[in-house]
């Protein structure tokens, strides 16, 4: 099975140590050996916000949906390694994942949460467009 695998927070071959890369660089592995799957990083894109900055997430989810278009269309032509899944490793409101849900309907593949952070706190005031996006990445979640 061929694997899309993304972290919105950090890129697990971000060149700056984290407990994230390192927990996503150990999925990605984990994902591989269990049953032989390629899992390929579907994009780098950072989803992070480090402020409530309504403009910046804006511009983040902007260059989400056309990361996710670019994605799309070139999986859906035909592009090598399309994937039979799509798996998001820790969205949360200030790393919400613009890219999996779309490309995930837009191929008819299972999209996949792990560690996902969702705080009702966050549902109103200056990170509610980042809480909404996590809402409807997890309601569109099939696991």
């Amino acid at each position: 099975m061929q694997i899309a695998f993304y972290a919105p927070l950090k890129p697990p071959d971000h060149p700056v140590p984290s407990g994230d890369r390192l927990m996503a660089r150990l999925l990605m592995r984990a994902l591989g050996q269990a049953g032989g799957h390629e899992v390929e990083l579907a994009s780098r894109l950072r989803a992070y916000a480090k402020t409530g900055s309504v403009a910046c997430q804006r511009e983040i989810a902007r260059n989400g949906r056309d990361e996710a278009e670019r994605l799309a269309q070139s999986w859906s032509a035909g592009g090598a390694g399309a994937p039979d899944l799509w798996f998001t490793y820790h969205l949360y409101y200030r790393a919400p994942d613009w890219i999996g849900p779309a490309v995930a309907e837009a191929l008819k593949i299972p999209y996949v949460v792990a560690e996902a952070s969702f705080a009702m706190k966050r549902a109103t005031g200056v990170w509610q467009t980042g809480h909404e996006a996590v809402e409807r990445a997890l309601a569109a979640a099939s696991l």
